[in-house]
């Protein structure tokens, strides 16, 4: 059972990828920025670390650490992001590692897919058999943002200039979606790839 990561900056359209697959293909899935939800709440190891080092003002008001303020914080200094990278990195790879070891225990599906955007900058690229990077024009993944996250084109591009270029991506990449156009030619291409990894591995 072949583990595929998913790389690519924000905004590329990994998640857009990753349904299709989802919806295509006997995968199983891990998202790795989900995890990272899960060691920022409440009581955990990285929660109590990063309220000690930051207060209230990281807080809602229920206590829980309100993730844009936060982002606001990390994503203006590049200092305070390596910081919390440091803090949080290690908890998110040994869950990830934990869900791959299960999904291999099950054996109930063909794939692990798993869509980690910072898959190459972490470090955790030994984890994958082959990482695809989706990447896609700037101005279009800007859009994006802008539209998502109801942010100003400023903040899109500072965040983008904050992420590992495509450039720099492909060098660790053995396949890549260029996800600028329509859906269905980005659909195609990972058709493509799919089922070259599956007969590879079936061979």
């Amino acid at each position: 059972m072949k583990v595929i990561g998913i790389v690519g900056g924000i905004g590329s359209g990994k998640s857009l990828i990753c349904e299709y697959i989802k919806n295509n293909y006997n995968a199983c899935f891990i998202n790795a920025d989900g995890i990272g939800h899960q060691v920022l709440e409440k009581n955990t190891d990285v929660y109590n670390q990063v309220f000690e080092r930051y207060g209230k003002q990281i807080l809602n008001a229920d206590g829980s650490i309100n993730r844009k303020a936060l982002g606001d914080i990390v994503f203006s200094a590049s200092e305070d992001l390596k910081w919390l990278n440091s803090v949080s990195h290690p908890y998110i790879k040994s869950k990830i590692i934990k869900k791959i070891e299960e999904y291999k225990e099950k054996k109930s599906c063909d794939l692990i897919i798993l869509e980690a955007a910072i898959l190459i900058e972490a470090g955790w690229g030994q984890l994958a058999d082959y990482i695809i990077l989706v990447k896609c024009k700037e101005d279009i993944r800007v859009e994006r943002l802008i539209n998502s996250r109801s942010i100003t084109e400023q903040k899109a591009k500072t965040i983008i200039s904050k992420q590992s270029t495509d450039i720099q991506l492909e060098r660790f990449s053995d396949e890549i979606i260029d996800n600028s156009l329509d859906k269905n030619n980005s659909y195609k291409q990972i058709d493509i790839i799919i089922k070259k990894i599956l007969e590879d591995h079936n061979e």
